[in-house]
């Protein structure tokens, strides 16, 4: 297939020609469908700046949208003013967007290049020799969208978005790039997928017991006295000594093999034996396994 050149376009303006190496031209009818793809397209972003107006536009209306990323073609259009006159005013409000534009691109990247350094090494690696068409306008948030756009007959890149766009921050002098192809020309990491928060598991307290196998028995009992009624863990195994049987069918029990007890005093120890069954052991009991009772009580 042989490689044409565009060499000029006829009066009217619906007619290109082309030239081959051998010098042989060649025409094509232009078409809207041409027209429209040829046609500069607005990103997303400045189509969004576009400031209403109802009726016809004032000459502060129409610096406002050259400001805010239209194009003299479209301001035109708008206000019906003629193109002579828009252009007188536009100048210094074109000037402003072209200084910011230049501005953008001598910001330092995390890499220690300028962005208009790092936009021309990509280029440049994938055979793009002209360097891209560089364009800014003002936000209402005070701060400003730069974008680079390369040429539809020079992109050999593969790219997402019609055009790299950043934005740009005049007060600090940094720029972030807004879409994949800003992140790919200026060499800038993915933006970061926040994780999914981990299930929390429920808290458990663990209270441990004094540890009470290095201390010594006068430790121990002077930490925890007799008759403190300090309350033990569940599930603790107890030894309880020194514990009679109950007597049957009310008979009075011999203490250790001595005479028998009066009937007051049987009655007594058996309701004493049956209150030391329901009651919880003390902290002597669990150290040294005995049932401490008052002699007064025998």
């Amino acid at each position: 297939m042989p490689h044409l050149t565009f060499t000029r376009v006829s009066n009217n303006g619906e007619t290109l020609y082309l030239a081959d190496s051998q010098g042989n031209e060649f025409t094509i009818t232009v078409t809207e469908g041409m027209r429209a793809a040829l046609a500069p397209k607005k990103s997303r972003s400045q189509l969004q700046m576009r400031i209403p107006v109802d009726g016809p536009l004032t000459l502060k209306d129409v610096q406002r949208r050259l400001r805010h990323g239209a194009s003299l073609d479209e301001v035109v259009a708008e206000s019906g003013l003629p193109l002579e006159k828009v252009e007188s005013f536009a100048v210094p409000i074109l000037q402003e967007r072209a200084y910011v534009a230049e501005q953008a691109q001598a910001c330092i990247l995390a890499s220690g290049d300028t962005l208009r350094e790092a936009v021309t090494e990509k280029l440049r690696s994938r055979g793009v020799l002209n360097d891209p068409d560089w364009d800014s306008w003002r936000r209402h948030d005070a701060l400003w969208t730069v974008v680079a756009r390369i040429p539809a007959d020079q992109s050999t890149v593969s790219m997402s978005d019609d055009a790299a766009e950043f934005t740009f921050d005049p007060t600090s002098r940094t720029v972030i790039p807004e879409n994949d192809a800003a992140r790919w020309l200026s060499n800038a990491p993915e933006p970061a997928v926040p994780a999914a928060p981990e299930p929390q598991s429920e808290s458990v307290v663990v209270i441990e017991d004094e540890a009470v196998s290095g201390m010594t028995e006068e430790q121990a009992i002077a930490r925890h006295p007799a008759g403190s009624g300090r309350p033990e863990p569940a599930g603790t195994p107890v030894e309880v000594s020194n514990v009679s049987p109950l007597p049957r069918d009310g008979a009075p029990a011999a203490a250790g093999g001595g005479k028998p007890l009066s009937r007051r005093a049987a009655r007594r120890r058996s309701s004493r034996q049956r209150a030391d069954q329901r009651r919880e052991p003390t902290w002597d009991e669990i150290l040294f396994g005995v049932s401490r009772h008052d002699p007064k009580d025998e």
